[in-house]
Protein backbone atom coordinates (compact mmCIF):
# COMPACT_ATOMS: atom_id res chain seq x y z
CA UNK A 1 0.00 0.00 0.00
CA UNK A 2 1.34 3.13 -0.88
CA UNK A 3 2.52 5.99 1.54
CA UNK A 4 -0.87 8.01 0.40
CA UNK A 5 -3.19 5.64 0.60
CA UNK A 6 -1.92 4.94 4.29
CA UNK A 7 -1.83 8.71 5.31
CA UNK A 8 -6.10 8.89 3.88
CA UNK A 9 -6.47 6.00 5.80
CA UNK A 10 -5.15 8.56 8.84
CA UNK A 11 -6.90 10.77 7.87
CA UNK A 12 -10.56 9.18 7.55
CA UNK A 13 -9.90 6.33 10.09
CA UNK A 14 -12.65 7.33 13.04
CA UNK A 15 -10.98 8.12 16.23
CA UNK A 16 -13.18 5.91 18.52
CA UNK A 17 -11.27 3.09 20.43
CA UNK A 18 -8.52 5.24 21.37
CA UNK A 19 -10.39 6.88 24.18
CA UNK A 20 -8.70 4.29 26.86
CA UNK A 21 -5.39 5.35 25.70
CA UNK A 22 -5.66 9.46 27.29
CA UNK A 23 -7.10 11.30 30.08
CA UNK A 24 -8.37 14.66 29.44
CA UNK A 25 -8.28 17.22 32.95
CA UNK A 26 -9.89 20.38 32.09
CA UNK A 27 -9.48 24.23 34.71
CA UNK A 28 -10.63 27.07 34.20
CA UNK A 29 -9.34 29.85 37.07
CA UNK A 30 -10.51 32.11 38.00
CA UNK A 31 -14.24 31.67 37.35
CA UNK A 32 -15.57 35.05 38.98
CA UNK A 33 -13.58 38.21 37.62
CA UNK A 34 -13.53 42.15 36.21
CA UNK A 35 -13.46 43.39 32.86
CA UNK A 36 -10.26 43.18 31.83
CA UNK A 37 -8.78 40.34 34.12
CA UNK A 38 -6.58 37.11 32.66
CA UNK A 39 -8.58 34.20 32.63
CA UNK A 40 -6.53 30.88 32.38
CA UNK A 41 -7.72 27.63 30.84
CA UNK A 42 -5.53 24.48 31.34
CA UNK A 43 -6.05 21.47 29.45
CA UNK A 44 -4.15 18.63 30.90
CA UNK A 45 -3.27 15.35 28.40
CA UNK A 46 -1.98 11.99 29.85
CA UNK A 47 -0.88 10.38 27.13
CA UNK A 48 1.91 7.59 26.09
CA UNK A 49 5.40 9.22 25.75
CA UNK A 50 5.44 8.70 21.52
CA UNK A 51 2.13 10.30 21.33
CA UNK A 52 1.84 13.84 20.46
CA UNK A 53 -0.65 16.48 21.17
CA UNK A 54 -0.95 19.54 19.18
CA UNK A 55 -3.54 23.09 19.58
CA UNK A 56 -4.98 24.56 16.03
CA UNK A 57 -3.34 27.25 14.68
CA UNK A 58 -5.32 30.63 14.76
CA UNK A 59 -7.34 29.79 17.83
CA UNK A 60 -10.47 31.90 18.37
CA UNK A 61 -12.19 31.60 21.65
CA UNK A 62 -15.22 34.33 21.56
CA UNK A 63 -16.29 36.47 23.17
CA UNK A 64 -12.89 36.10 24.62
CA UNK A 65 -9.60 37.06 23.07
CA UNK A 66 -6.04 34.94 22.99
CA UNK A 67 -3.33 37.13 24.83
CA UNK A 68 -1.25 33.68 24.86
CA UNK A 69 -0.91 30.22 25.04
CA UNK A 70 1.90 27.94 26.53
CA UNK A 71 2.45 24.20 26.53
CA UNK A 72 4.67 21.82 29.13
CA UNK A 73 5.04 18.39 29.90
CA UNK A 74 5.68 16.12 33.25
CA UNK A 75 5.21 13.25 34.27
CA UNK A 76 1.64 11.79 35.20
CA UNK A 77 0.18 11.49 38.64
CA UNK A 78 -0.11 8.28 39.72
CA UNK A 79 3.96 7.05 38.07
CA UNK A 80 4.21 4.34 35.45
CA UNK A 81 5.28 5.67 32.08
CA UNK A 82 3.07 8.02 30.79
CA UNK A 83 3.08 11.69 30.59
CA UNK A 84 0.74 14.85 30.96
CA UNK A 85 1.44 17.79 28.62
CA UNK A 86 -0.78 20.91 29.86
CA UNK A 87 -1.79 23.30 27.04
CA UNK A 88 -1.97 26.62 29.38
CA UNK A 89 -4.46 29.31 27.58
CA UNK A 90 -4.60 33.01 28.79
CA UNK A 91 -7.70 34.81 27.75
CA UNK A 92 -8.86 38.46 28.05
CA UNK A 93 -12.76 39.09 28.70
CA UNK A 94 -13.92 42.66 27.77
CA UNK A 95 -18.05 42.19 28.08
CA UNK A 96 -20.04 41.89 31.54
CA UNK A 97 -21.91 39.01 32.54
CA UNK A 98 -22.29 35.33 32.49
CA UNK A 99 -19.82 34.50 29.48
CA UNK A 100 -19.35 30.77 28.45
CA UNK A 101 -15.06 29.60 27.72
CA UNK A 102 -16.01 27.51 24.40
CA UNK A 103 -14.67 24.01 23.94
CA UNK A 104 -11.48 23.94 22.10
CA UNK A 105 -10.34 20.83 19.85
CA UNK A 106 -6.93 18.99 20.29
CA UNK A 107 -4.89 16.19 18.18
CA UNK A 108 -4.19 13.20 19.33
CA UNK A 109 -1.93 12.05 17.14
CA UNK A 110 -0.67 8.37 17.95
CA UNK A 111 2.53 6.61 16.58
CA UNK A 112 0.73 4.28 14.51
CA UNK A 113 -0.76 7.14 12.44
CA UNK A 114 -4.18 7.27 13.82
CA UNK A 115 -5.39 10.85 14.93
CA UNK A 116 -7.82 11.82 17.90
CA UNK A 117 -10.04 14.78 18.09
CA UNK A 118 -9.87 15.82 22.21
CA UNK A 119 -12.27 18.53 23.00
CA UNK A 120 -12.80 20.26 26.15
CA UNK A 121 -15.74 20.84 27.97
CA UNK A 122 -17.16 25.00 28.06
CA UNK A 123 -17.20 26.66 31.32
CA UNK A 124 -19.01 29.22 32.40
CA UNK A 125 -17.31 32.47 33.65
CA UNK A 126 -19.04 35.52 35.41
CA UNK A 127 -17.30 39.10 35.04
CA UNK A 128 -18.59 41.89 36.61
CA UNK A 129 -17.12 45.90 36.19
CA UNK A 130 -14.97 47.04 38.73
CA UNK A 131 -17.87 49.76 39.79
CA UNK A 132 -20.33 47.32 39.87
CA UNK A 133 -22.15 47.57 43.88
CA UNK A 134 -21.45 51.10 43.91
CA UNK A 135 -24.91 52.56 44.98
CA UNK A 136 -24.38 55.52 45.51
CA UNK A 137 -21.50 59.10 45.38
CA UNK A 138 -22.13 62.08 46.60
CA UNK A 139 -20.15 64.75 45.50
CA UNK A 140 -18.02 66.49 48.33
CA UNK A 141 -18.94 70.15 49.43
CA UNK A 142 -17.10 73.38 48.61
CA UNK A 143 -14.08 74.20 49.51
CA UNK A 144 -14.30 77.62 49.03
CA UNK A 145 -12.08 80.16 46.67
CA UNK A 146 -8.29 79.23 46.56
CA UNK A 147 -5.34 81.72 45.32
CA UNK A 148 -3.74 80.98 41.93
CA UNK A 149 -0.47 82.28 40.86
CA UNK A 150 0.60 82.20 37.25
CA UNK A 151 3.71 83.11 35.33
CA UNK A 152 3.84 85.16 32.65
CA UNK A 153 5.20 83.01 30.15
CA UNK A 154 3.50 83.96 27.18
CA UNK A 155 7.05 85.94 26.14
CA UNK A 156 8.88 82.40 25.92
CA UNK A 157 6.41 80.49 24.10
CA UNK A 158 6.30 83.42 21.53
CA UNK A 159 10.39 82.90 21.24
CA UNK A 160 9.58 79.28 21.11
CA UNK A 161 7.23 79.35 17.92
CA UNK A 162 9.41 81.55 16.51
CA UNK A 163 12.68 79.39 16.68
CA UNK A 164 9.93 76.06 15.77
CA UNK A 165 8.22 78.15 12.70
CA UNK A 166 12.35 78.62 11.79
CA UNK A 167 13.12 75.05 12.07
CA UNK A 168 10.33 73.67 10.27
CA UNK A 169 10.80 76.17 7.41
CA UNK A 170 14.54 74.58 6.99
CA UNK A 171 12.99 71.35 7.21
CA UNK A 172 10.60 71.79 4.39
CA UNK A 173 13.13 73.05 2.32
CA UNK A 174 15.46 70.20 3.05
CA UNK A 175 12.80 67.81 2.35
CA UNK A 176 11.55 69.49 -1.25
CA UNK A 177 15.56 69.70 -2.47
CA UNK A 178 15.72 65.70 -1.59
CA UNK A 179 12.37 65.17 -2.97
CA UNK A 180 13.40 66.65 -6.40
CA UNK A 181 17.00 64.47 -6.68
CA UNK A 182 15.17 61.75 -5.61
CA UNK A 183 12.59 62.07 -8.81
CA UNK A 184 15.56 62.91 -11.10
CA UNK A 185 16.91 59.64 -10.42
CA UNK A 186 14.75 57.17 -9.10
CA UNK A 187 13.64 53.93 -11.63
CA UNK A 188 10.14 53.05 -11.37
CA UNK A 189 9.53 49.94 -9.19
CA UNK A 190 9.50 45.98 -10.32
CA UNK A 191 6.45 44.97 -10.59
CA UNK A 192 5.70 42.12 -7.93
CA UNK A 193 5.69 38.73 -8.96
CA UNK A 194 3.43 36.08 -9.67
CA UNK A 195 2.80 33.73 -6.57
CA UNK A 196 3.45 30.96 -8.85
CA UNK A 197 7.20 31.91 -9.60
CA UNK A 198 7.35 32.77 -5.65
CA UNK A 199 6.61 28.97 -5.09
CA UNK A 200 8.81 27.42 -7.72
CA UNK A 201 11.53 29.60 -6.25
CA UNK A 202 10.94 28.39 -2.70
CA UNK A 203 10.82 24.96 -3.67
CA UNK A 204 14.22 25.00 -5.89
CA UNK A 205 15.76 26.54 -2.64
CA UNK A 206 14.34 23.49 -0.82
CA UNK A 207 15.73 20.77 -3.10
CA UNK A 208 18.77 22.04 -3.14
CA UNK A 209 19.03 22.38 0.42
CA UNK A 210 19.78 19.00 0.95
CA UNK A 211 17.71 18.53 4.23
CA UNK A 212 16.31 15.29 3.38
CA UNK A 213 20.07 13.67 2.62
CA UNK A 214 21.23 15.74 6.25
CA UNK A 215 18.28 13.61 8.30
CA UNK A 216 16.17 16.25 8.36
CA UNK A 217 13.17 14.64 6.32
CA UNK A 218 10.72 16.46 9.13
CA UNK A 219 12.08 19.55 8.28
CA UNK A 220 11.87 19.34 4.64
CA UNK A 221 8.38 17.78 4.49
CA UNK A 222 7.25 20.83 6.82
CA UNK A 223 9.00 23.35 4.58
CA UNK A 224 7.37 22.09 1.45
CA UNK A 225 3.83 21.68 3.22
CA UNK A 226 4.06 25.51 4.16
CA UNK A 227 5.40 26.06 0.33
CA UNK A 228 2.04 24.99 -0.71
CA UNK A 229 -0.02 26.38 2.20
CA UNK A 230 0.78 29.95 1.29
CA UNK A 231 0.69 29.43 -2.65
CA UNK A 232 -2.96 28.45 -2.30
CA UNK A 233 -3.54 30.93 -0.17
CA UNK A 234 -2.21 33.49 -2.17
CA UNK A 235 -4.26 31.95 -4.92
CA UNK A 236 -7.37 32.31 -3.30
CA UNK A 237 -7.05 35.26 -0.85
CA UNK A 238 -6.45 33.74 2.51
CA UNK A 239 -3.97 33.37 4.59
CA UNK A 240 -2.82 29.76 4.32
CA UNK A 241 -0.06 29.73 6.82
CA UNK A 242 -2.72 30.33 10.04
CA UNK A 243 -5.06 27.43 8.68
CA UNK A 244 -4.68 23.61 9.77
CA UNK A 245 -4.98 21.01 7.35
CA UNK A 246 -8.21 20.42 7.59
CA UNK A 247 -9.65 24.09 6.98
CA UNK A 248 -7.88 24.05 4.09
CA UNK A 249 -9.19 20.97 2.72
CA UNK A 250 -12.49 22.56 3.91
CA UNK A 251 -12.43 25.34 1.81
CA UNK A 252 -11.09 23.57 -1.10
CA UNK A 253 -13.70 20.51 -0.59
CA UNK A 254 -16.03 21.63 -3.31
CA UNK A 255 -13.77 23.82 -5.05
CA UNK A 256 -10.62 23.62 -5.63
CA UNK A 257 -7.91 25.65 -7.83
CA UNK A 258 -8.54 25.01 -11.80
CA UNK A 259 -5.68 22.25 -12.79
CA UNK A 260 -6.14 20.10 -9.57
CA UNK A 261 -8.16 18.08 -7.95
CA UNK A 262 -9.81 17.27 -4.01
CA UNK A 263 -8.21 13.73 -4.14
CA UNK A 264 -4.49 14.96 -5.32
CA UNK A 265 -4.40 17.69 -2.80
CA UNK A 266 -5.80 15.22 0.40
CA UNK A 267 -2.93 12.93 -0.71
CA UNK A 268 -0.31 15.44 -0.81
CA UNK A 269 -1.25 16.53 2.04
CA UNK A 270 -1.92 13.63 4.11
CA UNK A 271 1.73 12.17 3.24
CA UNK A 272 3.15 15.95 4.68
CA UNK A 273 1.22 15.44 7.74
CA UNK A 274 2.04 11.80 8.02
CA UNK A 275 6.06 13.02 8.39
CA UNK A 276 5.20 16.01 10.06
CA UNK A 277 2.96 14.55 13.03
CA UNK A 278 3.38 10.84 12.86
CA UNK A 279 7.06 10.24 12.61
CA UNK A 280 6.65 8.84 9.70
CA UNK A 281 10.13 7.95 7.88
CA UNK A 282 10.79 9.24 4.71
CA UNK A 283 13.70 7.94 2.14
CA UNK A 284 15.58 11.15 0.51
CA UNK A 285 13.76 9.91 -2.74
CA UNK A 286 10.53 10.14 -1.34
CA UNK A 287 11.33 13.86 -0.04
CA UNK A 288 12.18 14.09 -3.68
CA UNK A 289 8.81 13.14 -5.18
CA UNK A 290 6.90 15.04 -2.52
CA UNK A 291 8.96 18.19 -3.76
CA UNK A 292 8.19 17.23 -7.03
CA UNK A 293 4.45 16.77 -6.61
CA UNK A 294 4.69 20.04 -5.08
CA UNK A 295 5.60 21.57 -8.18
CA UNK A 296 3.30 19.79 -10.28
CA UNK A 297 0.53 21.58 -8.43
CA UNK A 298 2.03 24.83 -8.90
CA UNK A 299 2.58 24.19 -12.43
CA UNK A 300 -0.66 22.69 -13.46
CA UNK A 301 -2.68 25.55 -11.79
CA UNK A 302 -0.46 28.06 -13.33
CA UNK A 303 -1.41 26.78 -16.45
CA UNK A 304 -4.88 27.26 -15.77
CA UNK A 305 -4.57 30.63 -14.45
CA UNK A 306 -2.77 32.29 -17.13
CA UNK A 307 -4.96 30.50 -19.72
CA UNK A 308 -7.75 33.10 -18.89
CA UNK A 309 -7.72 36.47 -20.44
CA UNK A 310 -6.98 38.68 -17.86
CA UNK A 311 -3.73 36.63 -17.04
CA UNK A 312 -2.63 36.51 -20.66
CA UNK A 313 -2.64 40.49 -20.22
CA UNK A 314 -1.02 40.61 -17.18
CA UNK A 315 1.99 37.65 -18.44
CA UNK A 316 2.34 40.24 -21.07
CA UNK A 317 3.46 42.95 -19.45
CA UNK A 318 6.74 44.00 -18.68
Amino acid sequence: MSHRLIALFVLLAPASGLAQTRQLHTKVSPLRGFMGDVITLEVAVDRDPDDRVSVPRGLKMRPFEVLRRRTHTTDAPGGGDRVRQVVRIELLAFEMGELVVPSIDLRLVHPSGQVETLRTDPARVTIAGRLDGVETAEPKGNHGPVQVTQERLWPLWAALAVVLAILQLLVVRAIMKRRMKLRAVAAPAPPPLPPWEIALTKLGGIERSGMAEKGLAKEHYDAVSDVIREYLGALDGFDGLEMTTEEILSRFRDRVPSGVSYPQLLGFFAECDLVKFARQAATPEQASALCQAAVDVVQRTRAAVISTPAAVGAEARP
